[in-house]
């Protein structure tokens, strides 16, 4: 029933329509969506758009995702924005919950990032984290030229060792040298050059006999 209109006396109908939210003949009966005595709070993000209670306002199939039961209203814990997309993943662990319009985390940040939606600027990086980070990259370069040259001759040595053990597996051996037969036969020769031994007898006559000493 409009503000100010009456019902009709007999039938309880509104001649002129009803309130916002209101539906019936006799304006009696709340929209679908909207809830409470006056019929004037919407419902929640209630599963499949199914209408909530029209007394309480909680939502009797369940809420759509990232939404908190029975009322449907507020973003589930770790998750804010429009549709509750948008992940409070950068909060306090011990209490990651964020403002639901914006993010912002009510308990503080992990890893000493900064509020109020526990990010960080390049921009805006404090002199200190600066330096660290400089600092950590000097160390990184050092060890690499401490390791490399050690490294690098390691895997030489490793190669070498590789390729001797390789050729004495695979290569063949050194045939054992042989003595010609013309070099036997000249020794032989050489060693048996007839010597002579020159004995002298002495007798009444002098005689000289020579024998051949043959090998």
């Amino acid at each position: 029933m409009s503000r100010g209109d009456v019902c009709n006396n007999v039938t309880g109908h509104c001649p002129h329509g009803c309130k916002p939210n209101w539906n019936g003949k006799k304006c009696d009966v709340c929209k679908d969506g909207f809830y409470d005595a006056n019929c004037s709070t919407k419902c929640g993000q209630c599963e499949e758009n199914e209408v909530c209670d029209k007394t309480y306002g909680y939502c009797l199939r369940g809420c759509k995702q990232n939404y908190q039961p029975p009322f449907c209203t507020e973003c589930d814990l770790g998750f804010y924005g429009e549709e509750c997309k948008q992940t409070c993943e950068y909060c306090n662990k011990t209490s990651p919950r964020c403002r639901q319009k914006d993010g912002y985390c009510f308990h503080g940040c992990e890893n000493n990032l900064n509020l109020p939606k526990c990010t960080v600027n390049v921009t805006d990086m404090s002199k200190g984290n600066v330096e660290a980070k400089s600092n950590n990259e000097e160390g990184v370069a050092s060890d690499l030229k401490f390791y490399v040259p050690i490294v690098s001759l390691a895997v030489f040595l490793a190669i070498a060792v590789g390729v001797v053990i390789y050729q004495r597996c695979h290569l063949p051996g050194t045939p054992p040298q042989t003595i010609p037969a013309e070099s036997t036969n000249q020794q032989k020769q050489t060693t048996s050059t007839p010597t002579y031994v020159n004995l002298t007898l002495t007798e009444d006559n002098s005689e000289y006999m020579s024998l051949d000493a043959v090998e």
